[in-house]
């Protein structure tokens, strides 16, 4: 159908209907396209354009209306359903299941590109530098200092008792450059053991008195 304006449209088809009631209606009929037409039949159709043609005008003002107040509630709805979705998300720390329900996807696991992998291992390096964070490996390679003098004691007194006889001098000696002495605590001589004597035993003689 080709475009037509209304207002020239409407204007003409009012005149031609004007036209045929001034000049014509004496005419018995007209065919057109095979199809005859009385005066008042020509008179009606152009008037019908007219009315059609301002239903039309009526109907695209309600239609764009009704577009505008379509498009603003989309905003709106777009702007509820990304907050919704986030808001079930983070309740459900994104179970698929429960997300089913609203018709909603889980949130993917985001890809780094190889640029960004680098840029966060930078950001966790001196992240860890800065926190003084050290792996298995860096605590592993931690030593502490070792003594020059390592004294080892194998065998300690009773508490609060002072061994009779001094203890002996200590042992030292040299182990890869590190001086170790063992000092060993000698314990209380034991007390003497009484030794038994031998008593003589009367022996009977052979005439039955005793010597």
């Amino acid at each position: 159908m080709p475009y037509t304006n209304r207002p020239t449209t409407t204007s003409r088809a009012a005149l031609i209907a004007a036209g045929i009631q001034k000049r014509l209606m004496n005419v018995t009929s007209f065919t057109f396209g095979g199809i005859t037409y009385t005066p008042v039949e020509l008179v009606q159709l152009f008037e019908e354009q007219i009315t059609l043609l301002n239903q039309v005008a009526a109907a695209k003002g309600a239609w764009s209306k009704t577009i505008k107040t379509s498009v603003a509630l989309q905003a709106k709805i777009d702007n509820v359903i990304a907050g919704l979705r986030e808001q079930v998300r983070q309740m459900y720390a994104n179970d698929p299941e429960a997300l089913a329900d609203f018709g909603f996807a889980p949130r993917k696991a985001r890809k780094l590109l190889p640029e960004a992998h680098v840029v966060a291992a930078a950001k966790a390096k001196s992240t860890r530098a800065a926190r003084g964070t050290l792996g298995s490996k860096q605590k592993a390679a931690i030593k502490g200092p070792v003594p020059e003098t390592i004294t080892l004691t194998t065998a300690h007194a009773p508490p609060n008792v002072v061994p009779a006889n001094p203890p002996p001098a200590s042992h030292q000696a040299s182990t890869n450059g590190i001086s170790v002495s063992t000092a060993v605590s000698a314990s209380p001589a034991p007390a003497p053991v009484p030794v038994p004597v031998p008593v003589p035993v009367p022996v009977p003689a052979a005439n039955g008195t005793h010597q």
